[in-house]
């Protein structure tokens, strides 16, 4: 038994030791902000600032945040890679926010579509059509997906 002690704290050591020597190091004033989704990754490099829509509300990602974790709503994240340049905006559906001391932040979506490709016409009869559905719907499961659809088309629109 303390044999088996001995070889999980030293595998720990080693573990602290290579983590520490890989740690990875950003432009002062900079975040190393990775944001993706299963099948992309939308960025992935050193950021000035990024918005992120979380649960709680939209939330900034700069230089020198706290620690932080946190889940996110449907909305927009906005992405400036450089001071006065134009921010990159995706809609996403919810996920999850990461932000380390080491001023490195990881971003995951289930998906994120840039806000250009979306098509204002489209979300508001889906909008409209949901708000039906959530009124007729024959079963709480029906409700809840129509719901969600409201809720998700509705956060849409807020991006234009």
């Amino acid at each position: 038994m303390f044999r088996a002690t001995r070889t999980m704290l030293r595998a720990s050591q080693v573990l602290r030791a290579e983590a520490a020597q890989s740690e990875v190091k950003t432009t002062a004033g900079k975040v190393l902000f990775k944001f993706r989704s299963p099948t992309m990754s939308m960025v992935d490099g050193e950021i000035d600032l990024a918005i992120v829509p979380g649960l709680a509300g939209d939330f900034g990602v700069s230089d020198k945040l706290s620690p932080l974790l946190a889940q996110l709503r449907p909305g927009v994240v906005s992405v400036q890679k450089e001071a006065n340049s134009p921010m990159q905006k995706w809609f996403v559906t919810g996920g999850f926010a990461v932000m380390q001391e080491d001023n490195v932040c990881a971003v995951t979506v289930s998906e994120a579509i840039p806000v250009e490709h979306l098509d204002i016409n489209l979300i508001n009869q889906q909008l409209v059509q949901n708000e039906a559905l959530v009124a007729s719907a024959g079963t709480p499961e029906g409700k809840a997906e129509a719901e969600i659809a409201v809720e998700v088309y509705s956060a849409m629109k807020t991006a234009f």
